[in-house]
């Protein structure tokens, strides 16, 4: 009985870990689901009393009054807001984005991986198991795609993910979000596994050029930013996490690896290849005025309850999605689900701005300002969103104190 008590917590924490990881190994939608509802949920089951204590600590009115997290209570009530706003406004009540059973969902996610990023030992293993099978399935992908294609003829899809290459734009947010934590938490040791990191963070720095995602790039960018801008006062402490992190020869090799596949493109390609700037807005700025003209007065305050696709006949092709995550705030949950939002990830990015973990939530919030349709909901995946911005803010709120990198 001891024996299980001591695995318990465990079979959750690998169930999240393959859960996470699943956004470079699953090959659709349906697998990643699947893993939710037959993996992640029994292991929840199976820990329902730690998962009891953990709620207690957010909200235990009986004794002392509300005593919980603001962070938390903010981030609840705009689940809880997602929920009435679809309900009332759609009369969707259980299933579909935002939904109770997409509130059930994102309960379940943060809950276990509060409970996981509590546990040091599992945390350290979070960041393993996202290093290793996101770049395994990068440089699988790289082998493969140019084993179909010339440099630059097509810009870069994940093939590992789907067979016919998934889209290109998320391509390089993973990418991205795999080069962060590499960045992070694995450039320094011994010189053979410091070696390795070079050659590793060459390629995935080839991997986002290829896929010649503007989105990702401006994120990578804005995350190393902040992550100099943490350093300069460790270094003057003479502490060493800042360093780390921006060692100048990691750094070199991301961004060499980067600019020699443009010297590829511009030297031996064709196609797509040296269009990076050229295609503009992509048709961002015609997509983001229909979305706008789309509300009404009440719109505007409460939102629509959902997201609507924009048939063909509106701009001449499908629209899915808003193409940013805030405005899809704004169209499904209205001014008051975004002043929400906007509360909720000043106040959380304040209180834990030392926090080693911020590049990478401040790579997902620069993310989803190009891309993206809904920023906290768990049940429209496979949800990038998800990924770059809930997981690493979770992470971070559930150790708000901890500052060094783990790896």
């Amino acid at each position: 009985m001891q024996a299980f008590d001591h695995w318990r917590p465990w079979v959750l924490h690998l169930a999240v870990i393959g859960w996470v990881t699943g956004f470079w190994w699953c090959s659709g939608r349906w697998e990643h689901n699947i893993w939710i509802q037959w993996i992640v949920l029994p292991a929840f089951a199976v820990n329902a009393d730690k998962v009891w204590a953990l709620w207690k600590e957010w909200l235990d009115i009986r004794r002392e009054g509300f005593r919980g997290d603001f962070c938390w209570f903010v981030l609840l009530l705009l689940l809880e807001w997602q929920f009435w706003v679809t309900g009332f406004r759609t009369g969707i009540w259980w299933g579909g984005a935002g939904s109770g059973k997409d509130l059930v969902i994102t309960v379940v996610v943060i809950s276990s991986l509060v409970l996981l990023a509590k546990n040091l030992k599992a945390l350290a293993w979070f960041w393993r198991g996202i290093a290793l099978v996101g770049v395994g399935a990068i440089v699988m992908s790289l082998a493969m795609f140019y084993s179909s294609y010339e440099i630059s003829e097509e810009r870069f899809r994940l093939v590992w993910r789907n067979e016919l290459g998934f889209n290109a734009v998320i391509t390089g947010l993973l990418v991205g979000f795999v080069s962060l934590v590499v960045l992070g938490r694995w450039t320094s040791g011994a010189w053979v596994k410091f070696g390795g990191c070079l050659v590793v963070l060459f390629l995935l720095g080839v991997a986002l050029a290829a896929s010649e995602s503007r989105g990702a790039l401006l994120a990578v960018l804005g995350a190393v930013g902040v992550r100099f801008l943490q350093s300069l006062p460790l270094r003057k402490r003479g502490g060493s996490s800042g360093v780390r992190f921006l060692s100048v020869l990691p750094v070199c090799s991301y961004f060499f690896g980067f600019l020699s596949y443009w010297f590829l493109a511009f030297r031996f390609g064709r196609g797509e290849g040296g269009e990076l700037m050229a295609r503009g807005s992509a048709g961002r700025l015609e997509i983001y005025g229909a979305y706008l003209d789309h509300l009404s007065s009440w719109d505007w305050v409460f939102g629509k309850g959902e997201i609507p696709v924009l048939p063909s006949e509106e701009l001449g092709w499908l629209i899915h999605h808003p193409h940013s995550a805030y405005l899809g705030q704004l169209v499904g949950y209205g001014v008051l689900g975004v002043l929400g939002l906007l509360a909720f990830l000043f106040v959380s990015l304040w209180k834990m701005r030392g926090h080693s973990v911020l590049p990478l939530v401040v790579f997902g919030l620069i993310a989803c300002l190009f891309d993206g349709g809904q920023m906290l909901s768990v049940l429209t995946l496979a949800r990038w969103e998800t990924l770059v911005v809930l997981v690493p803010l979770v992470v971070m709120m559930a150790n708000p104190r901890e500052e060094r990198l783990i790896g």
